[in-house]
């Protein structure tokens, strides 16, 4: 269901839209992070912003 979600805003941006996902991920893990890479290279119209939470 959520990649279902990135591939309608993906289209949008594919039609003109700007689109930008802020992916934020806590700084310890590496996993969500490499998703959001993954999302990012799967989706390439997304204009894609990784951010750590720090804390």
């Amino acid at each position: 269901m959520l990649l279902e979600l990135f591939a309608l805003f993906n289209d949008a941006a594919v039609r003109g839209c700007y689109v930008t996902l802020n992916w934020f991920y806590d700084e310890d893990d590496d996993t969500i992070l490499e998703f959001g890479q993954d999302v990012a290279d799967d989706y390439t119209a997304l204009d894609f912003h990784p951010s750590a939470l720090v804390g």
